[in-house]
C-alpha cells in the first residue's frame, strides 16, 4: 500500500486527504481480485489501518494511545475511589472514638 500523505504533501496538491483514501479505495478492490484476495480482507486490512494511524485525536495521540491511556486512568480511579473509602471510613472511626 502506498504511504499515505501527510498534511504537507496534501497543501502542494490539489488532493484532499479523503480524496487521496477514495482513490485508493477504488483501487484495492481491483487489485485484491486479481490477486485473489478476498476484498473484505482488504477493506478490513483499510479500516485497521486507519483505525490505528488516520483517527489521532487533536492531541496528536493514536487510538490506541488513548485506549491505553483510558485504561491506565480506569485503573488509577478505582485506587483512588478506594483509598476515598477508607478515609472516610477512617474519619468515622476517629470521629466517634473522640465522643
Amino acid at each position: 500500500m502506498p504511504e499515505k500523505p501527510d498534511d504537507d504533501s496534501l497543501k502542494n496538491s490539489k488532493m484532499t486527504r479523503s480524496a487521496w483514501w477514495s482513490s485508493r479505495v477504488t483501487v484495492l478492490p481491483k487489485s485484491a481480485r486479481r490477486l485473489g484476495v478476498n476484498e473484505n480482507n482488504v477493506n478490513r486490512w483499510v479500516r485497521q489501518y486507519r483505525d490505528k494511524y488516520e483517527s489521532a485525536s487533536t492531541d496528536g495521540q493514536t487510538r490506541e494511545q488513548l485506549e491505553t491511556e483510558l485504561k491506565r486512568l480506569r485503573k488509577e480511579n478505582k485506587r483512588l475511589e478506594m483509598e476515598r473509602e477508607i478515609l472516610k471510613k477512617a474519619a468515622a472511626f476517629f470521629a466517634n472514638e473522640s465522643k
